[in-house]
This record gives C-alpha cells, sequence and structure tokens, in this order.
C-alpha cells in the first residue's frame, strides 16, 4: 500500500508522538516555545493509519529569503519499519523545499546500535552525517543519561549509592527544603541561571524565556526552588553546636584518664579534638551568617532551581541553576530527588537528565563535562549514545555559503 501525505491537527499529532514515546522537543508546545522560528507539521499514512509524524521547525537567514530546517529528535516514527521512516522523511524534505529551505536537519530519537540501516538509508540519498564524536557540541546531545524509575520510590531510593542517598539526607538536616513553586517566583531562578553562567561561563536565556517555556506548557511544566529556611537551619545549627559540645566533653574526658601518657590511643583523641574545632567553627559561621539574615529580616535563601517538562512517560530535566552560597549543604541533592518523586506521582517511567559528553568514570580525565556525568551517574541514570545528527542538503551553494559564514562568526 502506497503513502500518503495528509494534513493532521494538533492533538491528533501529539497523540501519536506519545504513543510512540517520541521526545517533548516533537510536540506542538516545544513549537509555541520556539516562537522565534516559523514550523510545520508533517504526517503521512497508508489508509486511515498514521505512519510517521514531524515537527519542522524553520528559522529565516537574515536578508535573504532562505530558511534553515530542523527536526529537533524527529522524525516520529517505528524506525524498525524502514519503510516508514523513508515515506516520512521524503515528505519532510518536500515540505522543506516548499518553504525554501536549503537544507534539512535532523536527529533522529534513535540509539546508535540500533540505527545503521537507517544511516546508510539517509547517506544513500546524498544525505550528511555529523559522526560519532563525544562532548556537547551537536544541536541536540549525542549522549544523554536516563533514569528507568520503574521501581516504587524506597526501591529507586535504593539504587542510588550510599554516598547519594547520604547527601539527599543530609540536606534535609540542614534545613534546606525543596518546593514546586509558582511562576511567580521565575524572576529567582532567572537569577541563579545568571549566577551559574558567570560561574561556568556559558550564555545564559534571560527571564521572559523562561516565563515563556512555563506558559507554553502550563500544568505540563514545573518550577523548582531549592531554599534554606533560615529558622529551620538556625535550629538544626544550634543543635549541631550542642552536640559537638557533648562529642568535645567526652574526649576530653577520655584524654584526662589518659594524663600524661603517649601512645596510637591519645594521637587519635587529639586528631578527632581537631576535627571537632573545624566542625564547630564551621557551624558557628554558619550560625552568625544566619542570625544576620534574620535580623535583616530574611527568610529564606535560594540555593538552587530547576524546570521540569512532562511529556509522555518522561520527565524532562531541562534547565538548572545554583547559587554560589552554601555549596556544601549539597541542595541539589535533595532538589533531583524531590523533581524525581514528584514525577513518579505524576505517572512517569523515566527521567532525562540531558546531555552529557559521552565520556564515562573511566576515560573521563581531560573531559570538562566530566563532573555533569558524575552527578547525573549518582542517580541510577544509564548513558545512552543516540545515532547523532543528519543533513539533507537542498540547496548546496547557498548551503555552503551558509557554513562559511558560521564558521567565521565562531573565530
Amino acid at each position: 500500500m502506497t503513502y500518503q501525505t495528509q494534513k493532521i491537527s494538533q492533538s491528533e499529532y501529539d497523540h501519536y508522538v506519545a504513543a510512540l514515546a517520541g521526545e517533548v522537543y516533537q510536540s506542538s508546545t516545544w513549537a509555541e516555545v520556539k516562537n522565534n522560528w516559523t514550523h510545520d507539521y508533517v504526517a503521512v499514512s497508508q489508509g486511515d493509519d498514521i505512519k510517521g509524524v514531524a515537527l519542522i521547525l524553520y528559522r529565516k537567514i537574515p536578508m535573504t529569503n532562505f530558511k534553515l530546517a530542523y527536526m529537533p529528535r524527529g522524525p516520529v516514527c517505528d524506525y524498525s519499519q524502514l519503510e516508514d521512516f523513508k515515506a516520512i522523511l521524503e515528505a519532510c524534505m518536500q515540505a522543506a523545499k516548499a518553504n525554501n529551505a536549503f537544507t534539512l536537519k535532523f536527529d533522529p530519537q534513535l540509539s546508535r546500535d540500533k540505527g545503521q540501516e537507517l544511516k546508510d538509508y539517509v547517506l544513500s540519498i546524498g544525505g550528511q552525517h555529523a559522526g560519532y564524536e563525544k562532548g556537547i557540541k551537536y544541536n541536540q546531545p549525542n549522549f544523554l543519561m536516563i533514569t528507568d524509575m520503574e521501581d516504587d520510590k524506597d526501591a529507586l531510593f535504593k539504587r542510588f549509592s550510599s554516598n547519594t542517598r547520604n547527601k539527599i539526607k543530609k540536606a534535609g538536616k540542614n534545613g534546606v527544603k525543596t518546593i514546586a513553586v509558582s511562576d511567580q517566583e521565575v524572576s529567582k531562578f532567572a537569577k541563579l541561571m545568571e549566577i551559574t553562567s558567570e560561574r561556568d561561563d556559558f550564555g545564559a536565556r534571560q527571564g521572559d524565556y523562561f516565563v515563556h517555556l512555563l506558559d507554553s506548557f502550563g500544568d505540563q511544566a514545573q518550577l523548582y526552588l531549592t531554599k534554606l529556611i533560615i529558622a529551620d537551619a538556625l535550629d538544626q545549627k544550634q543543635k549541631e553546636l550542642k552536640n559537638i559540645s557533648k562529642e568535645r566533653k567526652g574526649i576530653e574526658k577520655k584524654l584526662a584518664k589518659i594524663g600524661e601518657e603517649t601512645g596510637k590511643k591519645k594521637d587519635n583523641l587529639l586528631n578527632s579534638l581537631d576535627i571537632i574545632d573545624k566542625r564547630e567553627s564551621k557551624a558557628q559561621a554558619m550560625l552568625s551568617d544566619l542570625e544576620s539574615l534574620q535580623a535583616q529580616g530574611e527568610t529564606e535563601v535560594v540555593l538552587s532551581g530547576a524546570i521540569m517538562l512532562y511529556f509522555a512517560e518522561t520527565a524532562y530535566y531541562v534547565y538548572a541553576a545554583s547559587s554560589n552560597d552554601y555549596r556544601d549543604l549539597l541542595p541539589n541533592y535533595q532538589m533531583i530527588w524531590t523533581m524525581m518523586s514528584d514525577a513518579m506521582d505524576r505517572g512517569c517511567r523515566y527521567f532525562d537528565f540531558g546531555g552529557v559528553s559521552g565520556y564515562t568514570s573511566e576515560n573521563n580525565q581531560d573531559d570538562p563535562e566530566a563532573g555533569l556525568y558524575e552527578f547525573k551517574k549518582n542517580f541510577a541514570s544509564e548513558q545512552l549514545e543516540t545515532i547523532s545528527e543528519f543533513d539533507i542538503v537542498l540547496k548546496p551553494m547557498v548551503n555552503k555559503v551558509f557554513d562559511t559564514a558560521m564558521k567565521l562568526r565562531k573565530h
């Protein structure tokens, strides 16, 4: 049976994408978010059965009539059915040509180990493949970290390393609390993003973008802020100092019994006393800071934040930022656990941490993004390598000029 290109409603489109576990970046809501691009929905069918769909975004090149066409994580189809893929790709190429696009870029939601047949086909029709390089350098990352949350919460928590579980608990014991907040607090998140971009040297989006993102997704998005609640933290620090005092008295009592004796036992006790001195000094300094903030009328300190999107069975950790203050309280650990718990409550099975460089613990010595991988790995996530990015050039001369301009812009 032949394939037909057909028009499709937004609801039909989203239903199909969700049914095939397509990514949020192929949803119609993502097209609303990318309102500085125009967009097109493409669908192919056999009889009454839809066999593939795609969201194509178009970006007009300034001072020209030409456009860049991009299918983020598309097209969406059953990739095991090569003929379905061929049909939807051909329909997308025709749509891109009709919109005066000079190239069609796409990066299918398909793992590398399952994509060789698809890759061979794209190359056979003149397409170009971007390769399998490590590093975060493509339009969408080639490597993703994803946690399968199929277990209940207790079982998932036990899958974390003991060190990660302790860090989550430590944050709570220090008065840190992660809260799902309303869009009214988005300016606090934007400020955190500004701080993070300065610290980590990357360009940050402005606050109005995050407002637009949250508005577009509505109840399929959630903003989180992790806060140090000053009253709770003061209470915890006062208790900590009392416990430290008790520990000190116990060690001093043991030292008094030893008297003038020397040896390993005494050395160990003296070392323990040094550690207690440092703990006490640190706790006292934080207590003074918190008392000063409280005296100024402050009730909380915002430590970190994140935006999560929901689509089909997946929760997407799309943006995250943190303050430079109280980083030793490990707010991000508690934040991730709270977000995962909420995602499970909403029926999500997968938690998508987004991109990493592709290097692992064994070969990341020279990786500037090594910390990103290590942090995400803590939460029982597995690394997935995708098939990477393709280009189908529709207007070779225009594409050559565009590529040259982009290379000059990078230098």
